[in-house]
């Protein structure tokens, strides 16, 4: 906006009357509602103690001449908090963009807790009166609050409590606070400035969480949409925080001040020395990196960096909007500490070792452990098939290979000849060969020169449904989509079907294996099985929400009693969007406003829980190949007025922008 502005009054030289405004705050613009003399106690540490507001009416940019003013925009309104009330100590000056929309657009507003935090940051010392300034200021923009137009100053005394606030406790959770299942990890604040860091190893992405500090106080993402990393006080109905999809080694930069926030997931780490680059590998389980490194002569050096995938108040949750980073690492008395370079380390004897960064203490540290004796493995070995190398993956135990290496392979011929190489193509153990063509899980242990295969049979995604009249078959009258765990369907088919009275079918995946009942229980899932089921319902006809598990041979259905609607468009109200039921297989939804949203909207399939009110959420559906399914993609992708079909008869969904 700034730039903006700049060009078109330099636009506008030749008429040295027109000129760029800001309109300036009044002094009564900010205005305190609380007392000005606050004692900060244990009791008062989650009330309101410090409110304040102000006004945003006539706040505005604008050109002018001596014939017209034309706005430009509303700028953006900071806060300025310091202990100096001329404003002119920028260490002690601590800024914030008023955009809270929890506590109202004009209104400012300090938990006990969050007005400690700001004074013990900004040097007030603990259990003595000491004074904070506050004043408003309306701003071009937020890289451009030094040249803000600010309200006189309002003077507040208070007396702040000391807490240790060395550490923030980290919670893991599903869903809500009383969810949270007890002290996992600790974020560290060693200077008690209220800005945190620590790791956090993650099994798998989307890492839910909250995070406590020393007095109590529960901090998440700020409740709203699109906030990601937008930290608030759980009081004000913050929701939990999660890390997004990149997984494994997370490294979190909390800051309290600034109610920032940031995760780098750590895509690798080397051990770089003199000679050679070391990938180190991850233990999940212990917080730790380890490898095997090796020095020529006394006194070499060792440095320790890592790339990483960034994702902050800047970027959304998903990998794809990560920022590419680095993470380095440099000594600091007897521990490491993260850096913004990557510093020697000296290794005192020339020797091999296994090296192993622990950061799941305050104090990350680096050991070394001489591997003198014992015995070692490559660390990449490849299933040869022809001239294709395919790299195996290796088992570690304590962070080091273990000479057992496993890989699943798929061959195109019969008696298919592989070999196991390491990097340098030295063979590992005998040749295998692969009578038929097909999907093998292949295990190698080197030490017993043991080689073990199975074939297995992939779990298809989809399975389709096909209506049985003695024994001849339809072509497939349904289709129903399985959930999928790391990229696999894991064998676990829903959607809705529906038939009139005794319709009869049977089952087949995508690989062409069939499924049927297994004689009068229509309960069970049997594969290569021929029994058809059917539709008993002692009615002209009824639709169904099914659920055929191929790997516990089970299925199971209840009567489709609701379909409805949800996402933003009606506050994710699970009920209040209710598709019609037309009694033909067709339930329909019409003329309904909707807008792409980043978290839907979907389909829930029978929302309500039996004898409760509360809403499943497992039973969530989205569209996929035009089927409704477990997994997929949002019901609409812009904005606009819909009719919406499922036809029960095919578990399809259209889909129909006017």
């Amino acid at each position: 906006m700034f730039v903006l502005v700049g060009a078109l009054a330099l636009g506008a030289c030749d008429d040295d009357k027109d000129i760029y405004k800001i309109s300036e705050p009044s002094e009564t613009e900010l205005q305190l509602e609380s007392g000005d003399n606050i004692v900060i106690t244990t009791s008062n540490l989650n009330k309101v103690v410090l409110q304040m507001s102000y006004s945003r009416d006539l706040h505005e940019l604008y050109l002018t001449n001596d014939s017209a003013a034309t706005t430009l925009a509303d700028g953006v309104y900071v806060l300025q908090v310091s202990t100096d009330n001329t404003f002119t100590k920028s260490q002690n000056i601590k800024t914030f963009e008023l955009l809270n929309g929890i506590k109202g657009a004009n209104d400012i507003a300090y938990t006990g807790s969050e007005l400690n935090v700001l004074a013990q940051s900004l040097g007030l010392e603990t259990g003595k009166a000491g004074t904070l300034y506050y004043r408003v200021g309306h701003a071009y923009n937020t890289a451009s609050v030094n040249l803000a137009k600010y309200t006189e100053p309002i003077a507040v005394s208070v007396v702040p409590i000391y807490i240790d606030m060395h550490y923030c406790i980290v919670l893991p959770n599903t869903g809500s606070l009383a969810n949270a299942d007890g002290e996992a990890y600790r974020l560290f604040s060693p200077a008690e400035d209220y800005v945190y860091t620590g790791f956090i190893p993650t099994a798998g992405g989307w890492y839910n969480f909250w995070l406590q500090d020393g007095v109590g106080q529960v901090w998440g993402n700020l409740g709203q949409d699109n906030s990601f990393c937008m930290v608030d006080l759980q009081s004000n109905s913050a929701w939990n925080f999660w890390t997004g999809e990149p997984a494994g080694c997370i490294y979190v930069w909390l800051n309290l001040n600034s109610r920032y926030i940031s995760f780098s997931a750590v895509q690798s780490l080397k051990a770089t020395t003199a000679t050679e680059a070391v990938d180190l590998v991850f233990d999940k389980t212990t917080c730790k990196w380890s490898g095997i490194v090796s020095t020529t002569a006394d006194n070499q050096t060792i440095r320790l960096s890592g790339t990483t995938l960034i994702n902050d108040n800047g970027t959304g949750a998903a990998e794809a909007d990560a920022n590419a980073g680095t993470i380095n690492f440099r000594q600091q008395g007897d521990s490491l500490v993260v850096s913004s370079y990557a510093d020697d380390i000296v290794i005192a004897k020339a020797g091999q070792y296994k090296l192993t960064l622990d950061l799941s203490h305050v104090k990350l540290t680096m050991s070394l452990e001489s591997m003198d004796g014992v015995k070692t493995y490559p660390e990449k070995v490849y299933a040869l098939v022809g001239e294709e190398k395919t790299l195996m993956t290796t088992i570690y135990t304590d962070g080091l290979a273990n000479g057992n290496y496993s890989i699943q392979l798929t061959t195109t011929t019969d008696n298919q000849l592989v070999s196991f190489v390491d990097e340098e193509g030295q063979t590992l153990a005998d040749d295998v060969t692969l009578d038929e063509a097909g999907v093998y899980d292949i295990a190698l242990d080197v030490d017993a020169n043991k080689i073990t295969f199975e074939k297995v049979e992939l779990i298809s995604d989809v399975v389709y449904i096909y209506a049985k009249t003695d024994d001849e078959y339809s072509s497939p009258l349904a289709t129903f989509y399985s959930t999928t765990s790391g990229g696999n369907a894991t064998g676990i088919y829903s959607g809705v079907y529906g038939g009139s009275d005794w319709f009869n079918y049977i089952m087949a995946d995508g690989n062409g294996r069939p499924y049927g009942s297994s004689g009068w229980d229509l309960k069970n899932f049997v594969a290569d099985n021929t029994d058809n089921y059917w539709i008993d319902n002692n009615s002209n006809r009824n639709d169904f929400f099914f659920i055929f598990n191929a790997v516990e041979a089970t299925v199971s259905y209840d009567s489709l009693e609701m379909i409805t609607l949800t996402g933003d468009f009606n506050e994710w109200n699970a009920t209040s969007t209710a598709f019609t039921n037309n009694g033909d297989g067709t339930w329909t939804l019409s003329d309904v406003e909707l807008k792409a949203e980043s978290w839907g909207p979907y389909l829930l399939i029978n929302p309500v829980v039996e004898g409760s009110e509360e809403a499943d959420w497992s039973r969530r559906y989205y569209i996929k190949n035009g089927f409704l399914a477990p997994e997929g993609d949002f019901i609409v992708s812009e904005d606009g007025t819909y009719d919406i079909v499922i036809n029960t008869s095919e578990n399809s969904i259209v889909v129909i922008k006017k």
